[in-house]
């Protein structure tokens, strides 16, 4: 086990954590779900509207993407706003076939849309 200065004590499982190149956390959701700083990609494949909080205490940089699978997704930014263009709001729902992308800059999360083909 890694220990010393600057070698946090659970440095071992933090390195379990990491994936080999080119794989991301994948996760499936099918109702009301808070997401955590692990989750990357989140196929959302819900019957019905389900709300979707981004993870609470995320790292800079930390990145999301949800795809809209099923029915709507009411995406929360769990006491964070989420900013598009010039709009900012603590939730926004997304009605359409795609999904979205979103990104923590360290004040808020910068949120992008895309449509299915």
């Amino acid at each position: 086990m890694l220990q010393g200065a600057g070698w946090p004590l659970d440095i071992n499982s933090k390195l379990a954590e990491i994936e080999p190149y080119g794989i991301v956390k994948a996760k499936r959701v099918t109702t009301n779900t808070t997401l955590t700083t692990n989750d990357c990609f989140v196929s959302c494949e819900n019957s019905s509207t389900a709300t979707i909080k981004l993870p609470l205490l995320p790292e800079i940089g930390r990145m999301i993407i949800l795809a809209r699978n099923g029915g709507n997704i009411v995406v929360d930014g769990n006491g964070k706003s989420l900013r598009y263009g010039t709009i900012s709001a603590q939730s926004t729902t997304l009605k359409e076939p795609g999904g979205c992308v979103c990104v923590y800059n360290g004040s808020h999360w910068s949120f992008m849309c895309f449509a299915a083909a």
